[in-house]
């Protein structure tokens, strides 16, 4: 049986954030790179309807773009599902693709085990280059786990001494400041449905944000202990955590508003890397996007 790499394989997509402009920090992403890979659930039922996304994130990505992504189960072979969707839309994943599905694929010891695992890949051409992805699902007789549920992100500012807080409900929603004020920085907060007490410690929390869309301007974390305390109440809040901390005035606080237009990506997931068995942690991936307008 072919290992568990449930988790997006990055395959062309590292390459290309290795030629990000300068040596940014990783959670800043200048050319277009593949953040995720999301099929609805981490396991299914043979037969059964799903979902599949992508996300990529970029200066130049427009989430609203159509640039046709290719869903391949073997992309050595052309007996398999292969179909291009546009990148906004998702790849619903039928009883028809589950035909094309080369026989093979279904090991023997899937009547015993009553579980197999095997790969989805999805490829797509930007700015003249092919960047890939590749996720593992696993097939069961028992589906258990789901995908962890992002119900948004809270942003938190504050002003006139007071801490405002909003909720950001919707993927692709703007937020926006203008010169009437400027945090100096901003926290965000995950809002994720615990699956259950034992599983808020089984997730991976990263935050990416994209060099801004419109200028040369950048937003840097904000590592200092005083905002997050004021912000979200903890010692520590970085891209690895459900709370971050962005600074609107550069890496160290000291520079003029950074106006611009900034994408920003929070993705979620297990911790479930090379599960091989039904008791590893599974408890899938999720993404979640929202744009952020410093207006001049």
């Amino acid at each position: 049986m072919k290992k568990n790499r449930w988790i997006v394989v990055l395959i062309l997509g590292i390459l290309l954030g290795a030629c990000d402009s300068g040596m940014l920090p990783e959670y800043m992403i200048d050319n277009p790179r593949i953040l995720a890979l999301k099929i609805e659930n981490p396991e299914v039922l043979v037969g059964e309807t799903m979902k599949m996304k992508l996300l990529l994130g970029g200066k130049t990505i427009d989430q609203n773009m159509v640039t046709p992504v290719r869903w391949l189960s073997d992309p050595t072979s052309e007996n398999n599902f292969g179909i291009s969707i546009p990148y906004n839309n998702e790849f619903i994943f039928d009883s028809s693709y589950w035909a094309m599905i080369p026989q093979d694929a279904f090991p023997a010891s899937y009547s015993s085990d009553g579980w197999f695992d095997f790969p989805i890949y999805a490829t797509i051409g930007i700015d003249g280059k092919k960047i890939s992805a590749e996720k593992m699902l696993r097939v069961t007789v028992n589906p258990i786990y789901k995908n962890p549920e992002i119900k948004g992100v809270e942003i938190r500012y504050s002003k006139d001494n007071q801490i405002i807080s909003e909720n950001i409900s919707e993927n692709g929603q703007v937020v926006s400041f203008s010169n009437d004020f400027y945090p100096e920085s901003i926290g965000l907060v995950a809002v994720v449905n615990d699956l259950d007490a034992s599983d808020k410690n089984k997730l991976i929390y990263r935050w990416k944000v994209s060099l801004s869309k419109n200028s040369e301007s950048r937003l840097y974390i904000d590592d200092s202990k005083s905002s997050a305390r004021e912000l979200v109440g903890t010692d520590k809040a970085d891209e690895n955590k459900d709370k971050v901390l962005f600074s609107l005035k550069g890496e160290n606080k000291n520079k003029e508003i950074q106006h611009g237009i900034y994408d920003i990506y929070l993705i979620v997931k297990d911790k479930a890397i090379d599960s091989k068995s039904r008791k590893d942690d599974r408890m899938g991936i999720n993404f979640f996007y929202f744009t952020l307008n410093i207006n001049h």
